[in-house]
């Protein structure tokens, strides 16, 4: 059932089964079918200097429009904090993801609250280099005019883990994101009831939207093709190798060639002269 929020969206809920044991960590993604995140207009939409602190908040880059002023016209308004310059600027940071979760265990009795850990979630490059301290401005707080993408930022963009994540390209039509980890293991049978604010428009262009709970395995990930693949790839390599070091090493050969050797350097022979 659908409920009407305040301007926010809606507040959704969904009830499934865990259909097998899951061991912790279980990791909680979420995905957009239809994105194209991938898309050249759309990653290059940013400015990486700004993102990372390096330039100064007042410098420009093309690269942002049309998301480069928080103005109807995008262009600066002198009225404005720093004439309306968004900080992040661009349609990838525009278009930050604002649906939130809740999930709820209705195995037993009453209702218990799961929590997902939602810290450390971006890489440490991230944190160091990638994006600054500095906060958002301008950013997503216009929603009367219609200037409003998606969410916004309330700290620092090296502290705002999801908006990390969000910022890295897709190199698929769908996208996942990590949202956080789930640090119990879930039984199988367990009655998951999952709360969903349903904020973030993608109806448009008839996308789809979803959650995914997974583990890893020994080799990083639940579908192991990928690794098997690699690990016997690697190994034919490593045959192959070996075939041929020893080949080297036994052939009927001194290992020195002589100038005597060469075919142009041998004597002909009698019936060549023929």
């Amino acid at each position: 059932a659908l409920r009407r929020l305040g301007g926010e969206g809606y507040v959704m809920n969904l009830t499934f089964n865990i259909s097998h044991r899951m061991e912790a960590p279980v990791y909680f993604f979420h995905y957009i079918k239809g994105f194209y995140g991938g898309h050249r207009r759309y990653i290059r939409s940013r400015s990486n200097p700004q993102l990372a602190g390096v330039s100064d908040l007042g410098a420009t880059d093309p690269k942002c429009r049309p998301q480069l002023y928080n103005t109807a016209d995008d262009k600066p308004n002198p009225d404005m904090a720093r004439q309306g310059l968004m900080n992040p600027c661009g349609l990838l940071a525009w278009s930050y993801f604002n649906d939130t979760f809740l999930l709820h265990d209705l195995t037993g009795e009453g209702v218990e609250t799961i929590a997902v850990d939602e810290s450390d979630l971006a890489w440490k490059i991230d944190r160091k280099a990638l994006f600054s301290d500095r906060d958002a401005s301008n950013f997503n707080t216009d929603e009367e005019r219609g200037l409003r993408g998606g969410g916004t930022i309330t700290t620092p963009l090296n502290e705002a883990e999801h908006f990390m994540l969000w910022m890295r390209p897709t190199a698929t039509p769908d996208l996942f994101h990590l949202w956080g980890r789930i640090d119990r293991d879930l039984e199988e049978g367990t009655q998951l009831r999952l709360q969903v604010h349903n904020r973030y428009n993608t109806y448009g262009w008839a996308g789809e939207k979803g959650v995914l709970l997974t583990t890893n395995s020994w080799m990083g990930g639940s579908n192991i093709f990928i690794g098997v693949y690699c690990i016997v790839l690697g190994g034919m390599y490593l045959i192959a190798s070996v075939v041929m070091l020893m080949s080297y090493l036994y052939q009927n050969r001194s290992g020195k060639l002589s100038a005597q050797a060469l075919s142009w350097q041998k004597q002909p022979s009698s019936s060549d002269a023929r």
